[in-house]
């Protein structure tokens, strides 16, 4: 059997939190998310994705809803199909977002007989894992505003200690890993898959892909009549199209925008390259 190596990097913190995984054979995109997403603690409280300059990769109830006509069924697809660089997204909502590379000539080859071979298991990384619905506490702590010594929830500045990692405190985020956690056989996510190709039921509401949508149009709509750059762009465009199309299609540029940006960039930036892409409109 053959195992691939990739390189799972948190964007905004490269160097701090990142995994290094063997993965066994050609998982499909479902199961893989789930190594990827296991490996840096997470509950499967919320949905994931892939997406690449071409393509998303979502789970296969979304395909009627997700505003994207490159998606596609994460569980119709496998490692193999994805380019040597892609990204991963886990919760939707706080957006834990990740840059994957596949390792040239990491190929890892063990004995074909032995059927007790993990699906997947660490090689290197760094970091305990993301602090599941407390992306705000990790940031601070990432930032140094959170006293690594803290061993407690301080209720009163909103800061917590993550409920899906077993910390004593804040600076047990920098432990070294250990190595025989990141063990995974396929009865780990034999859960997931059947809750994920089950109408996604046990995912939290804020990581549907309408309430996404919802916003962004919402979004537009106010800017359309309240942005000074973008209602001179929709001013420009219904005088050549229906008041419905020149809407679409910022409401289309937008939505593109934030699919193909760099999970690095920040929310001004975004808003920078947004703006960009309205102002092309024709």
């Amino acid at each position: 059997m053959v195992y691939t190596q990739i390189k799972v990097t948190y964007s905004q913190y490269p160097k701090r939190l990142y995994r290094i995984l063997a993965i066994k054979d050609d998982p499909n995109l479902l199961i893989l998310g789930g190594i990827i997403a296991k490996s840096f603690g997470a509950w499967f409280e919320h949905a994931y994705l892939f997406h690449t300059k071409k393509e998303s990769y979502i789970f296969d109830s979304w395909l009627d809803e997700y505003y994207d006509e490159n998606a596609l069924p994460i569980s119709k697809y496998s490692l193999s199909d994805l380019p040597t660089k892609f990204n991963f997204t886990y919760d939707t909502g706080e957006n834990w977002e990740f840059t994957c590379q596949k390792i040239k000539n990491g190929q890892i080859y063990h004995d074909e007989t032995n059927e007790n071979s993990p699906i997947a298991f660490l090689i290197e990384g760094k970091g305990q894992g993301i602090f599941e619905n407390e992306r705000w506490t990790f940031d601070r702590y990432m930032t140094g505003e959170i006293d690594p010594e803290l061993d407690e929830d301080d209720e009163e500045n909103d800061i917590y200690l993550p409920m899906n990692l077993e910390f004593e405190k804040f600076g047990d985020f920098d432990k070294p890993l250990n190595h025989e956690d990141y063990e995974y056989f396929d009865e780990d996510f034999d859960e997931l898959q059947d809750a994920v190709l089950d109408e996604d039921e046990d995912m939290d509401e804020d990581d549907k892909p309408q309430d996404f949508i919802h916003m962004l149009s919402m979004l537009v709509a106010f800017d359309c009549f309240n942005h000074e750059e973008v209602n001179t762009v929709f001013r420009r465009l219904i005088k050549k199209y229906d008041i419905n199309d020149a809407y679409q299609m910022i409401l289309e540029a937008s939505f593109k925008t934030m699919i193909d940006a760099d999970p690095s960039v920040d929310d001004d930036e975004l808003d920078c390259l947004r703006l960009q892409a309205i102002k092309k409109l024709k």
